[in-house]
């Protein structure tokens, strides 16, 4: 099934990105073609989890730290 959304050439933002809810809009941001900047507290294991995951669909991904 294909993403409903074509976002190649995109940019997003995923506030509270690194797990959870947040996790799961990065990803379906990337199935859609978008480049996926992640934002949350703290560069942990779960934010690094979270990176892999999007960069293994294809897409680019950035962590950016921040209250």
């Amino acid at each position: 099934m294909s993403p409903p959304y074509n976002l190649s050439g995109k940019k997003a933002l995923v506030t509270g990105g690194r797990r959870r809810i947040g996790r799961g809009i990065a990803l379906a941001l990337a199935e859609s073609g978008a480049e996926v900047g992640i934002n949350d507290l703290k560069a942990d294991s779960d934010a690094e989890m979270t990176l892999k995951m999007v960069r293994e669909m294809g897409a680019k991904s950035h962590f950016y730290p921040a209250d």
